[in-house]
């Protein structure tokens, strides 16, 4: 993911960060904060099932960026959203991929 993120023409911020629930690779700092998280779904039990994997994208703008700059925020979470999906769809080892909106 990280190879065809850069690939894409989204700059890779910092070094890929191990975290509790799975994956971070930062694609900003400023002026917020807009990462793609990965998680490994596979089940406890580890039978000899394909590797499932929930990648999402998400900003953190700071409460003033949320009220004032909200468009910009937006637009931001929705190019790398978009880069993200097309990765995943053009990738000959993804299949069953499900795109689910974040609530609002």
């Amino acid at each position: 993911m990280l190879n065809q993120l850069s690939a894409s023409g989204l700059t890779i911020t910092e070094d890929i960060a191990a975290e509790d629930w799975g994956w971070l690779v930062a694609v900003q700092r400023k002026p917020f904060h807009l990462w793609v998280g990965c998680v490994s779904q596979k089940d406890d039990d580890y039978r000899s099932i394909p590797d499932a994997w929930c990648v999402f994208v998400s900003a953190e703008p700071s409460f003033i960026q949320s009220i004032w700059r909200s468009k910009e925020v937006q637009d931001s979470l929705a190019g790398v959203i978009n880069k993200v999906e097309h990765i995943l769809r053009t990738n000959a080892q993804v299949f069953e991929l499900h795109v689910q909106a974040a609530p609002n």
